[in-house]
């Protein structure tokens, strides 16, 4: 089914649907053997998808082929280096429709491609984006009227070598027959599959390695490349009110806290949670979004927004160093937007350590790291600064939320503190070291929430920002980018 969000937007729903992210450089998904659509002369097809990286080239989301060229009897879709998304039928000739909607980073579409072997011209190909017609013919040839094949389905490449896309997924299905404008937008806006779907694939079953048939058939393998699993599309709520955020110019000291022993982690295991924005304007340096490392020996932990100086380019970082450092880091794809990210630390277990970027994760380790029990100390006792490192590294951008917890969180945990933001508070895993809800402040300081007085105090250059936070989405649910 489907529901309207509060600003009038149809929303997906149920939220039970993950999907499949592909890199764009190696990761691409096949068919063990041919769709069978040799009976059908008239197509339509529909998936749900959001582009995840800057289009660069011409980049094969969808691949229906065998030994792909020009003049066979397959198809594909394609993200245009224009920001558009076109599909092409090929069979003795080939035509091309393309969207006039260009496609935004990280924002969920749904497509339905209409082809009508029947038709001639302009009629053969039409594209729907979001329940609504929206195309133009870029080749109009007509092509010979038979009917389509067999052919391996390929996902985000051509044949698993070449044009790679760097694209999500969450469903796909083919209709016989050319459904109606009426009948498209009926469709629109859920998950549920037709019954008159021929073949259908989804990705119900947190399995990062397939998307499964759903009504027979066979499924969609991931067959290169390492594919990533995506959260389920289902509406934020953000009810929570951030009504402040720590505005931090770049330049100078913008709030440090007093060494407290609460504030330190020891040998054990950690969390930590943040909303921030990185303004788009300074990408060439580290800037640190918190810090209690000592600026000699390094022992300590703390989250960096690195994006050009050094190994961790355009990545955010949990660094700790108990003598050993460590690091676990994840891609910044929207600067200048609020971000949510939460980092586990398991000190025994790398495999069960993450970093979770608005509900994804897709985190790199560095593997000299100290995952291993070795008992060694993260403590110090220096400050923890807000916005900087110690005099260095000065954040240029805003902080709406900073939590630092012992113990650990599941994955499952850390993605319904991304989708309910109500959560912040009611889900208090572990014991909170520091929180600070930048709503919470007075005068030239930040309370601590966690009940430790680990108060900050707000130093020349800071200011508490009452118009930049974090916002309600106003597009279809299961968005990353723009809250």
């Amino acid at each position: 089914m489907a529901r309207l969000s509060s600003d009038g937007q149809r929303t997906f729903y149920p939220k039970k649907t993950y999907g499949v992210r592909f890199d764009g450089s190696t990761g691409s998904a096949s068919s063990s053997s041919a769709i069978d659509l040799s009976s059908y002369n008239q197509l339509t097809l529909r998936f749900i998808t959001s582009i995840n990286r800057k289009i660069t080239a011409t980049n094969v989301a969808v691949e229906f082929s065998n030994n792909y060229n020009l003049y066979d009897t397959g198809f594909n879709f394609h993200f245009n280096i224009d920001g558009g998304f076109r599909a092409t039928i090929r069979d003795n000739g080939y035509t091309q429709a393309s969207t006039k909607t260009k496609l935004l980073i990280g924002k969920y579409y749904e497509f339905v491609v209409v082809m009508d072997k029947t038709q001639t011209g302009a009629n053969i190909v039409k594209i729907y984006c979001d329940g609504k017609e929206d195309y133009y013919n870029v080749l109009p040839d007509s092509l010979a009227s038979s009917n389509f094949g067999n052919f391996k389905l390929f996902l985000g490449a051509r044949d698993n070598s070449s044009f790679y896309s760097p694209f999500d997924i969450h469903m796909f299905e083919i209709y016989a027959g050319v459904k109606s404008a009426s009948e498209i937008s009926a469709l629109y806006g859920t998950n549920d599959t037709g019954s008159d779907a021929i073949y259908s694939w989804k990705n119900a079953s947190r399995d990062k390695t397939k998307l499964s048939a759903v009504n027979g058939g066979v499924d969609i393998t991931v067959t290169n490349g390492n594919a990533l699993l995506i959260p389920p599309l289902q509406p934020r709520r953000f009810l929570k009110s951030f009504n402040n955020s720590l505005k931090c110019d770049g330049a100078t000291v913008n709030a440090q806290v007093t060494h407290d022993s609460s504030l330190n982690v020891g040998t054990g295991d950690f969390w930590i949670e943040s909303w921030f924005k990185v303004d788009e304007s300074d990408n060439s340096r580290n800037q640190y979004i918190f810090s209690k490392r000592n600026p000699t020996s390094l022992v300590g932990y703390e989250l960096v927004a690195d994006m050009g100086t050094g190994f961790q380019d355009g990545k955010i970082a949990c660094i700790f160093d108990d003598g050993k450092y460590s690091s676990i880091a994840s891609p910044i794809k929207s600067f200048g937007q609020w971000n949510h990210v939460i980092v586990n630390i398991d000190r025994s277990s790398q495999d069960n350590s993450f970093m979770m970027v608005n509900g994804v994760i897709e985190n790199s380790i560095n593997n000299q790291v100290s995952w291993n029990g070795d008992g060694l100390t993260v403590d110090n006792t220096d400050s923890l600064y807000l916005g900087q490192r110690n005099g260095t590294g000065f954040f240029k951008g805003n902080i709406a939320y900073l939590n630092v917890s012992s113990g650990t969180i599941t994955e499952d945990e850390a993605l319904a503190r991304w989708y309910d933001d109500t959560t912040i508070d009611a889900l208090n895993i572990g014991t909170s070291k520091v929180r600070f809800a930048m709503t919470d402040s007075s005068g030239l300081s930040l309370t601590d929430s966690s009940g430790n007085g680990n108060n900050a105090i707000l130093t020349v250059g800071a200011t508490i920002s009452t118009t930049e936070i974090p916002e309600k989405p106003r597009q279809i649910a299961g968005t990353r980018l723009g809250v």
